[in-house]
C-alpha cells in the first residue's frame, strides 16, 4: 500500500507539474497548507480505498477457492454478518 500512495502522490505531483499551477502554489500561494493538506488527504482516502478493494478481493478469492476444493462447508450469508 506504499506503492499505491507513492504512485498516486506522484502522480499528483507530476499533473500538477505539467499544469504549471506547482511553482506558484509553492512560491506565492497563500493558503498553500491547505492545498498540500488537501492533496494529501486524497492521497490517504486513495490508498485505503485500494487497500480495501485489495483486502476484499482476496477475501472473496479465499472463500471460493475453498468453498471449490470443499474445504468450507455450510457458509452462508449469515456468516458475514457475524
Amino acid at each position: 500500500m506504499l506503492l499505491v500512495g507513492f504512485v498516486l502522490g506522484s502522480s499528483f505531483v507530476g499533473a500538477e507539474f505539467g499544469g504549471g499551477s506547482l511553482t506558484s502554489q509553492l512560491l506565492v500561494e497563500p493558503r498553500r497548507a491547505r492545498v498540500h493538506v488537501s492533496k494529501a488527504v486524497a492521497v490517504a482516502i486513495g490508498a485505503g480505498v485500494a487497500s480495501l478493494a485489495i483486502s476484499v478481493l482476496l477475501a472473496v478469492s479465499m472463500f471460493a477457492g475453498s468453498e471449490l476444493h470443499g474445504i468450507v462447508h455450510d457458509i452462508d450469508g449469515a456468516f458475514w454478518l457475524r
